[in-house]
């Protein structure tokens, strides 16, 4: 989860050195927020801090100084919103103040985190009460109309932080707290301190979520690519082998397939320490094994989302399986909550890719939700289809001249799997998932790609 600390809106002696020692201790969202400073006081308060600390600063206006310094980006609230489209081509953060659900309703521009306050009785404005509580915002978020990850804003402390753990913001932010603290103590320690005690807190609500997948030693699919995808979406990503793989990123040679029974043990371990809420399952032997081990992780965890994407053939051109048993598919299918398939894929499955056909055979079958992948289909345009029993949503997208990335389903999947883990709702994971995936493909021009912070991969991390 995220720390985000919001500046005092008055410049104050030692201010800059308190950052610094913030920044050292690893804050990576500080709000620089002045609102009576001209460009010029901007620009003199950025050059007497490190630059190597700017790509962590945030601006509420004088945008074009992000350009200029290399800042992470620019925040905005009511009065400013309006500008959003005039810097589209700044490829940076951007975020936005809220104060009800309905404002976040609203929003039709895409945010990298929407600030949502008061959740406690503010420390740095006196009478301004708490008026959002984390029930409700968990609520909010689990309601499907939430298509921004949410950061807490107001009167957040070491003492109250844990009570919005679990609740599936993407962080908190912290101002009263902070300043208060410094102007009655003068102690920079002290500030520094509750910094730390806050950053543990917020640590130990990182969610977790599984990964089943064969093991891959390029690294560019399967369970590794499955954890370094899950760990850059902030989610503790647990790995499981189910199968051993001699492959690189062009060649694959064979495949040394794991048990039902060596799977499941050691996911047993894993259920038994850890609240586990997501499960993504890619390659496995057969339909027989992955049945075995969908019903095992049921018992240990009833409520439990799998998304399962089903690899049945390799990138490099290796198949994995060679027919399908349509009872036991039948099965699978009733049992989880996503499958990814593309085109070739879903005509294994359901026997067409047309989108309209698919959603009635799995509202007629009480199957799971599909996301039917656009990309093996041959056109410019590559277009994914989230397809459930009441909807189908389009989630649009271009075709990328090129090497052909190793690995792109285990990557998409496993970005779903870790949004859906931190509380997003599943049309705005697959739709943010989409757009993850997209950074991969353009991360270089190898075929394994590079992966970078979880902020959808701004640009100007590529720099």
């Amino acid at each position: 989860m995220k720390i985000v600390v919001i500046s005092h809106p008055e410049n104050f002696k030692h201010e800059k050195e308190i950052l610094i020692r913030l920044f050292e201790e690893g804050l990576e969202y500080f709000h620089l927020r002045k609102h009576d400073f001209s460009k010029s006081k901007i620009e003199k308060y950025l050059d007497h801090l490190p630059k190597e600390y700017h790509n962590r600063i945030i601006i509420y206006d004088h945008f074009d100084l992000v350009d200029t310094y290399k800042l992470k980006g620019m925040h905005f609230n009511r009065k400013t919103k309006e500008k959003v489209g005039v810097y589209n081509y700044l490829l940076c953060h951007k975020s936005f103040s809220a104060h009800s659900f309905e404002e976040i309703k609203d929003l039709h521009n895409e945010f990298d985190y929407v600030f949502i306050s008061p959740v406690f009785d503010s420390i740095s404005k006196n009478g301004y009460t708490a008026k959002i509580t984390p029930e409700e915002i968990e609520s909010f978020i689990n309601s499907g109309e939430c298509k921004h990850e949410i950061v807490a804003l107001g009167g957040i402390t070491e003492h109250n932080a844990r009570e919005l753990m679990n609740k599936g913001i993407a962080g908190v932010a912290l101002l009263g707290n902070i300043w208060t603290s410094y102007f009655e103590s003068k102690n920079i320690d002290l500030i520094v301190k509750k910094f730390r005690e806050i950053k543990q807190i917020v640590q130990s609500g990182r969610p977790y979520c599984m990964s089943i997948a064969g093991f891959d030693p390029s690294s560019g699919a399967g369970v590794t690519a499955d954890i370094k995808t899950m760990e850059v979406h902030e989610v503790y990503g647990l790995g499981i082998c189910s199968a051993i793989t001699c492959q690189n990123e062009d060649e694959f040679a064979s495949v040394d397939w794991l048990s039902a029974d060596k799977i499941i043990a050691q996911a047993e371990m894993q259920f038994k320490k850890h609240p586990i809420s997501v499960v993504k399952i890619g390659i496995i032997e057969s339909l027989s094994t992955l049945n075995k081990v969908i019903d095992r992780l049921k018992q240990l965890k009833p409520d439990v989302k799998i998304i399962w994407d089903p690899v049945i053939k390799s990138t490099s051109g290796f198949s994995f399986h060679s027919s399908i048993d349509k009872s036991i598919l039948n099965e699978i299918l009733r049992k989880i909550y996503l499958v990814t398939p593309n085109a070739l894929e879903s005509r294994n499955l359901f026997d067409t890719d047309n989108p309209e056909k698919i959603r009635g055979i799995i509202k007629s079958g009480g199957f799971c939700n599909v996301l039917l992948k656009g990309g093996h289909i041959q056109s410019d345009v590559v277009n994914d289809f989230l397809i459930m029993h009441n909807d189908t949503r389009v989630f649009e997208g271009g075709r990328y001249s090129g090497i052909q990335k190793h690995g792109t389903g285990c990557v998409l999947s496993s970005a779903i799997a870790s949004r859906i883990a931190r509380g997003v709702g599943l049309e705005s994971a697959c739709e943010k998932g989409k757009k993850y995936t997209e950074r991969f493909i353009l991360s270089n021009n190898l075929r394994l790609g590079y992966h970078y912070c979880s902020e959808v991969l701004r640009l100007d991390r590529l720099h």
